[in-house]
């Protein structure tokens, strides 16, 4: 489910790319990417990348129905040890949080890596 999500998300945002080289614009507001065109691949591009990002979301309950579709109570019953973590980018910087420090630096080595490429993008914007 996971692989078709990222898969509709990649390939919408080369859709999105061909939009743009075909005659759209883009930049960033902020912190936010847009675009505008008016060309219909650009369109669908955004299209799949929303319906990637809405998979991906439900991604997690997906596999807890197939779990108890697909397995006996007994199965279920085992624990299991889940981590969470996350990244919130307030401007240039990363606040991470998770349920284990390891999972806590693993987010904010996310986070900076995000910051990277929007400082990268933002220089290549602003040079030319």
């Amino acid at each position: 489910m996971r692989k078709l999500a990222f898969s509709l998300i990649i390939f919408g945002i080369a859709l999105i790319v061909v939009g743009v080289i075909r005659g759209g614009q883009a930049g960033f507001f902020l912190i936010f990417p847009f675009v505008v065109t008016s060309d219909p691949i650009a369109a669908i591009g955004f299209i799949l990348v929303f319906i990637g990002f809405f998979i991906l979301f439900l991604s997690p309950f997906y596999g807890e129905i197939l779990a108890e579709i697909t397995h006996t109570p007994e199965e279920l019953d085992v624990e299991r040890k889940k981590e969470y973590g996350g990244v919130i980018l307030i401007g240039p910087f990363p606040i991470a949080f998770g349920s284990s420090e390891k999972i806590a630096k693993i987010m904010l080595i996310f986070g900076i890596v995000i910051f990277a490429i929007f400082l990268a993008i933002t220089i290549l914007f602003f040079s030319f």
